[in-house]
């Protein structure tokens, strides 16, 4: 017996060594098979996050009704006009900067996150200042402050999840994200059974904010993939900010273009007409799920191979290539339940606007037309 255990305990380490070198010698998967893991990672976590929306939408829309809905939208519109200051556009400058250079990780998300919230801040306090320009006075002012906490304020404290997307583990994004719209789901319930009041309702929205904001921090420290020690670094911000301000216009311009109609909507026909065209908006925005993933999961290896210029243009041309195959085959699958669904949500919002109806451009009418064959 005594012979037999010195032998295994023996032949244990050698064991564990072998196993170890078997690991060290298996390859990684190249770069379009990690592109296309997270791709599908995203795209995957979309469908639940479907689920998640719809039922929570749904639940919503019963319980508040269509003046509270409205309000509750146009609340969140006017926010996102702002968003451009939440985090001054420096995601994908993150994402780039720790794709080179990821020894100074942790230096560059402490210069980062600093140098955003300060102007986090200032969007915090002029939202609510300048709130009666739009049409947003009484309570509706101090609904928008506290939901300036979790539209403005806590996106830089979560950007050091950025991390998973330059080490192309961006499930941990995806479930982290149907995480909180668990939460979410699960608030709304429990406000309904209660018959909370409408503040109740921002309030908890805040809360699970705070809640995905700790998960985040918490899973960056527990995966342990941030490298460096963490300090501010002045010239690393005046960087940030140069490089950002274009893209904080480009964003500007965006979000008045996605969303000025529903603040415009608030003021000028109320928050009872106001309601379901918020619910029109929230589905068509689905369809920018594809491009959005790709994108994504490509942009650490764009952002390393910048300056190889044959790996560059054929990293452009493939996931073109590939994003023209999956929209044409979208398109082709879901042709008929698209336009039913497009031509049902266009006719209940016009139902329920009698002096601003909606009208689908000529434009989107081809293209439907086309697709529908």
């Amino acid at each position: 017996m005594s012979i037999a255990s010195s032998r295994s305990s023996s032949d244990t380490p050698q064991a564990e060594e072998s196993s170890k070198a078997t690991a060290a010698e298996a390859p990684e998967p190249g770069l379009g098979t990690r592109v296309f893991q997270n791709t599908a990672a995203q795209l995957i976590g979309r469908v639940f996050s479907i689920g998640f929306s719809a039922a929570t939408s749904i639940l919503l829309a019963r319980f508040l009704g269509k003046e509270r809905l409205g309000e509750y939208g146009a609340i969140y519109a006017y926010l996102a006009l702002y968003g451009f200051l939440a985090s001054f556009c420096l995601e994908q400058i993150l994402a780039r900067e720790i794709s080179v250079r990821r020894a100074q990780g942790a230096e560059i998300f402490r210069t980062a996150t600093l140098t955003a919230l300060g102007f986090s801040i200032a969007g915090t306090l002029l939202a609510p200042l300048a709130a009666p320009l739009f049409g947003y006075s009484g309570g509706l002012r101090w609904l928008i402050a506290v939901a300036a906490i979790d539209l403005l304020i806590l996106p830089p404290l979560r950007f050091s999840g950025i991390i998973f997307q330059v080490e192309m583990r961006l499930w941990y994004n995806v479930v982290i994200a149907l995480v909180r719209q668990a939460m979410w789901l699960v608030a709304v319930v429990l406000l309904v059974m209660r018959n909370a009041a409408f503040y109740e309702v921002i309030i908890a929205r805040t809360l699970v904010g705070i809640l995905e904001a700790v998960i985040v921090v918490w899973n960056v420290k527990r995966v342990g993939l941030v490298r460096g020690k963490p300090r501010f670094v002045s010239s690393e911000a005046r960087m940030m900010v140069r490089e950002g301000f274009p893209l904080v216009l480009m964003t500007l311009a965006v979000a008045i273009y996605h969303r000025i109609d529903q603040v415009m909507l608030h003021k000028m026909s109320g928050d009872q007409v106001l309601g379901p065209y918020v619910i029109a908006v929230q589905l068509t925005e689905l369809f920018s799920a594809l491009p959005i993933a790709l994108m994504t999961s490509l942009l650490p290896a764009l952002a390393q191979n910048a300056n190889d210029d044959g790996k560059f243009i054929r990293y452009l041309g493939e996931t073109y290539r590939f994003l023209l195959v999956i929209v044409f085959a979208a398109c082709a699958t879901m042709r008929s339940p698209s336009t039913r669904s497009l031509c049902a949500i266009s006719s209940a919002a016009a139902s329920s606007r009698r002096t601003h109806p909606i009208r689908v451009p000529s434009g989107a009418r081809r293209v439907w037309t086309f697709i529908e064959g």
